[in-house]
């Protein structure tokens, strides 16, 4: 991998938890020789969580791989690209409790992931001629 540089891992942890439930992975990837940087976010509101995440990938040096569960997937969502969208109208929707749009944006959401498994399934089966369509 001769002219890569290391890229620096950032972790985004969910919501309502502190950055200290990645202790374990970012041990394990600091011993494998990777920069790895946790957001700590405040989690007051999705635009503070978003803010924090933002300056940690503006000081990472290099490449950037973003990891995030649960709320830090939405926190991801909206650092990246800049925008309000899927994840912005699931939180404001959950705290205000208004159920279609809840059912609308899981329903979405569902049918992405349904969507983006199908089409690397098929492929995983063209670029790996070990496996094979029946």
């Amino acid at each position: 991998m001769t002219g890569f540089s290391t890229p620096t891992i950032v972790l985004v942890h969910g919501g309502f938890v502190d950055g200290a439930g990645w202790e374990g992975v970012y041990n394990i990837l600091k011993k494998d020789g990777y920069n790895v940087s946790i957001v700590q976010n405040p989690t007051t509101s999705l635009a503070d969580d978003v803010a924090a995440t933002r300056l940690t990938i503006a000081r990472a040096q290099g490449p950037v791989v973003l990891v995030g569960h649960s709320y830090g997937g939405a926190v991801i969502t909206e650092s990246v690209f800049g925008m309000p969208g899927l994840g912005y109208t699931a939180v404001q929707s959950i705290t205000q409790q208004d159920l279609p749009v809840i059912i609308g944006v899981v329903i979405v959401a569902a049918a992405a992931v349904v969507v983006a498994n199908i089409v690397v399934d098929a492929f995983y089966a063209v670029l790996d001629p070990r496996v094979r369509l029946h």
